[in-house]
């Protein structure tokens, strides 16, 4: 072996693995979200941590989080203890079939995938969330907010949030970020300085909701979050 490719070697940070108990999924908690809470509680960057559970190919996180595929299930059971039916419960696809068409059979046919996308009205990036659930959750988000659906919190009685109070721009959802997410809008502030503006930086847990006055909007919350999860009334 060359000299140089000894240096190399050496150089290189020894491999790490996930250290047991690892943190446990909330209740509807999405994909995204546990694992930044993972990547937090291991202390691991995300960029090894997606490497070390396969979540780095086809698509990386954003599409493991539409569906994740049985050799990633396995491979994310065995390193983290988390069985398979959590696992997928955080995935998108727990709504096919129930409110939602079923997906196609091939992940592989993304323009088929990208359909199914598009016909079910996710939010590719934009963030919505209730301020009361994360500030009593750790900062966890849940995997409803993704669907425009989600127009209430039926636990806290207010409106989802779906905008920094502080520069009032539309908050985009990022992969890579912390589970403590602040505002990554860019703002006025420095434009003239090299032609780069300030991030905004709000904490997105101190956005004030709106509170829901009228009993039937909670009420038709609760039946559309039935309904996602394949539970609806017979009136439905």
């Amino acid at each position: 072996m060359s000299t140089a490719k000894k240096t190399a070697q050496q150089r290189r940070p020894p491999h790490r693995t996930l250290t047991e108990p690892v943190i446990q999924p909330i209740p509807g908690e999405s994909l995204t979200s546990w694992i930044g809470a993972l990547a937090h509680q291991q202390d691991f960057e995300m960029k090894p941590l997606l490497r070390e559970l396969h979540l780095d190919r086809l698509g990386g996180l954003s599409a493991a989080e539409l569906r994740l595929s049985d050799p990633v299930v396995r491979r994310m059971e065995q390193l983290t203890g988390i069985d398979a039916e959590s696992l997928h419960a955080m995935t998108l696809a727990r709504y096919a079939g129930n409110a939602l068409p079923h997906l196609p059979l091939f992940s592989s046919d993304g323009v088929a995938v990208q359909q199914w996308h598009k016909g079910a009205w996710f939010h590719h990036s934009q963030a919505r969330w209730c301020t009361k659930c994360r500030r009593s959750n750790d900062s966890r988000w849940l995997l409803r907010w993704k669907h425009p659906w989600s127009f209430a919190c039926v636990d806290y009685a207010v409106y989802m949030v779906t905008e920094c109070q502080a520069c009032w721009g539309t908050v985009d959802l990022r992969h890579d970020a912390p589970p403590e997410r602040t505002c990554d809008n860019m703002t006025d502030e420095g434009e003239w300085t090299y032609d780069l503006g300030e991030p905004c930086g709000f904490s997105l847990k101190m956005c004030q909701p709106v509170p829901v006055s009228d009993d039937s909007v909670l009420a038709l919350q609760a039946r559309v979050n039935a309904w996602l999860d394949g539970t609806p009334t017979h009136e439905d």
